[in-house]
C-alpha cells in the first residue's frame, strides 16, 4: 500500500513538473516579441545621369513633372531594417531566422528574409539590422505612389519569426510599419548635377545651356539649394492699400523648425513676403492680402487639416496626430483666411504634443525677435 501511495506521488510530482515546464514554455512564447523599429536609407542605385537622360529631365521639368523624371533613373533602393527581438519570458530563446512579406504605400513588393542566429536571454532585447535591396523592376507598381507623395515610403512588414525553445520550433507571426523619405537623398543627387552643370555649363551650346540652367535653377529653388545669385521672384501684381505690418511665425512638425529663411521662401511676391534671409517675420506689404496667399506664394499648402510641403508630403489631422494653429497664444480651427496684424504671433504645430509641450512652444515664439 505505501509503495503505491509512493508510486502515486512520484508520478503526480512528474505530472506536476510537467505541467510545470509546459506553463513556462507557454508563457515564454506569449513573452517573445518581433518588431520593425526603424527604417533608414542605406543608398540608391542610379542610372547614369546621361545626355538622353539629361534633355528628358529638362523637357519633364518644363512638364512641371522633375521629381518623377528623376525617380526614373533610380535602378534601386536600398533600406536598413532594423528589428528589434524581446525575451521577456523565463526561458532563453534561439532566433535562427525571419522571413517576411514586404508592401510600400499598401502595394506589395515581394518577400524578404534574415539569419538572425541569436540567442535571447529572459529580459533582453536585442536589435537585427537587415539590409532590403529593392530593384527597379520590384518598384514599378509603387513609383507613381512614391512620386505623388514627394519621396515617402511607407514599408509595411508582415512575417514570421522562428524561435528555437526546448528543441521545438516555435513560429512567431509579426507585423510592424514604418515610414522613410527618400526625398534628401534625391535632394543630394539633383544638388551634385546641378553642379557638375556649373562647372561643364560652357561646353554647352547656348541653347542647350539655357535651358538647362532654367531647369536646374527651378529644382534647387524648389529644393532650397542656395547658389551665388541674388534670385528673387517675379513680382505679384495685385491692386491693395499699402501698408506695412509685421508678425512672428513659429512652424513645427514632429518637433523640427520649419526653415522660411531658406532661398525657397524668401521674396516670393510684393504683398506678404520673408526676406532679408530671416525666416522669424512676415511682411505683410498691403491690406486684405491673408497668410492662405502668402503659403500659396510659397507653394506649401494649408488647410483646416493638413500642411503639405513644396515636395509633396503631407501631414494631416488623423487618430494619432494634430495639425494646430494658435494666433496670440488663442488656439483656432483655421489660419487661411487671417490677415496678420503689426505684433501678431502665429504658431503652427503638427504631432501629438502635450498641454505643457504646446506652452513650451508658444514661449518660444514669444522670445523670438520680429524683424521690421
Amino acid at each position: 500500500m505505501k509503495k503505491a501511495k509512493a508510486v502515486g506521488i512520484g508520478i503526480g510530482v512528474f505530472v506536476l513538473i510537467i505541467v510545470i515546464i509546459l506553463g513556462l514554455v507557454y508563457y515564454s512564447y506569449t513573452q517573445i516579441h518581433v518588431s520593425l523599429n526603424d527604417v533608414s536609407i542605406h543608398s540608391i542605385d542610379w542610372a547614369p545621369f546621361s545626355g538622353s537622360a539629361i534633355i528628358k529631365l529638362i523637357l519633364d521639368g518644363i512638364a512641371g513633372n522633375w521629381f518623377g523624371a528623376v525617380f526614373d533613373l533610380i535602378e534601386g533602393i536600398n533600406l536598413n531594417l532594423i528589428f528589434g527581438l524581446s525575451n521577456n519570458g523565463f526561458l532563453p530563446v534561439y532566433i535562427p531566422d525571419l522571413s517576411y512579406d514586404l508592401s510600400i504605400n499598401d502595394i506589395p513588393v515581394g518577400k524578404g528574409y534574415s539569419d538572425a542566429e541569436l540567442t535571447i536571454n529572459p529580459g533582453q532585447t536585442l536589435e537585427l539590422s537587415a539590409l532590403q535591396n529593392f530593384k527597379k523592376n520590384r518598384l514599378s507598381s509603387v513609383a507613381s505612389s512614391i512620386v505623388s507623395t514627394g519621396g515617402i515610403i511607407d514599408l509595411h512588414v508582415s512575417g514570421t519569426a522562428h524561435f528555437k525553445l526546448l528543441g521545438m520550433d516555435i513560429p512567431i507571426p509579426f507585423e510592424s510599419s514604418k515610414q522613410v523619405s527618400i526625398a534628401d537623398e534625391i535632394k543630394k543627387r539633383v544638388e551634385s548635377e546641378a553642379e557638375k552643370y556649373q562647372q561643364e555649363k560652357d561646353s554647352f551650346t547656348s541653347s542647350i545651356k539655357n535651358s538647362l540652367g532654367s531647369i536646374l535653377d527651378s529644382i534647387k529653388n524648389f529644393l532650397g539649394i542656395s547658389d551665388d545669385s541674388n534670385h528673387q521672384a517675379p513680382i505679384v501684381s495685385k491692386q491693395a492699400p499699402i501698408v506695412h505690418e509685421h508678425a512672428a511665425i513659429l512652424v513645427i512638425i514632429f518637433g523640427d523648425k520649419f526653415d522660411f529663411s531658406l532661398p525657397a521662401y524668401q521674396l516670393k511676391n510684393n504683398l506678404i513676403r520673408f526676406e532679408g534671409g530671416d525666416g522669424n517675420t512676415i511682411h505683410r506689404l498691403a491690406s486684405d492680402v491673408t497668410l492662405d496667399y502668402l503659403f500659396d506664394s510659397l507653394k506649401l499648402k494649408v488647410d483646416d487639416k493638413c500642411f503639405v510641403f513644396q515636395d509633396g508630403r503631407q501631414f494631416c489631422t488623423n487618430k494619432d496626430y494634430a495639425l494646430k494653429f494658435f494666433i496670440n497664444g488663442k488656439q483656432v480651427n483655421d489660419i487661411r483666411n487671417y490677415e496678420s496684424m503689426d505684433n501678431d504671433r502665429i504658431l503652427i504645430v503638427y504631432g501629438a504634443e502635450t498641454p505643457e509641450e504646446i506652452q513650451q512652444q508658444l514661449s518660444e515664439l514669444n522670445t523670438m525677435k520680429i524683424i521690421e
